[in-house]
């Protein structure tokens, strides 16, 4: 597991790091870290990430309801909507104790493209069968992927990756987006 407090500072770092190599932009996208069997870390809905402090993030359960520890900074917000896409990879994965959702623009140009990812270079990407815009359905895709794949790819969306911790998680989004830049489509 990892330390609550070091996956505070972890998230709000990531965050910032995801803003500024444009894999984010504003309140887009959402990281987690799981620091007890039974409670989760995640960014709150609605802010930048590049603003972050480690007192806005949320404490939350393993079902998804607020855990009965939130910073007074945390008070009035609220996690995520696609906070079920985060629970859902906890549930079907004990290896996972980091999850990061970003857009970043190469990997979501490929994913809206006719051709596919050339499979040599994303050996380990799913990737949704349907564009969809609700969290509910992307909690749905991402379901029948998660077990097979530690990086995946909502159609017209954005992506997902998983790790043992959150540096591992970002560092495997940030190699997939380089990727996709090298092969872009055409």
């Amino acid at each position: 597991m990892i330390a609550e407090e070091f996956a505070r500072e972890e998230i709000v770092r990531l965050g910032a790091l995801l803003h500024r190599n444009e894999l984010v932009h504003g309140a887009e996208g959402n990281l987690s870290a799981r620091v007890g069997r039974e409670r989760i870390i995640v960014t709150p809905a609605g802010l930048p990430k590049e603003s972050l402090h480690p007192a806005q993030l949320l404490a939350v359960t393993a079902a998804g309801e607020l855990a009965d520890r939130q910073t007074p900074a945390a008070a009035r917000l609220r996690p995520s909507t696609e906070l079920p896409m985060h629970l859902g990879c906890y549930r079907q994965r004990t290896d996972v104790h980091a999850v990061v959702h970003a857009h970043p623009p190469n990997l979501v140009a490929w994913s809206m493209a006719s051709e596919a990812l050339p499979a040599a270079r994303f050996p380990n990407l799913g990737v949704t069968a349907v564009a969809e815009r609700s969290a509910s359905a992307h909690h749905r895709a991402i379901a029948a992927l998660i077990g097979q794949h530690d990086a995946i790819l909502l159609r017209g969306h954005g992506s997902l990756t998983v790790a043992r911790d959150l540096a591992t998680a970002y560092a495997l989004l940030a190699a997939l987006e380089r990727a996709a830049a090298r092969a872009h489509p055409s």
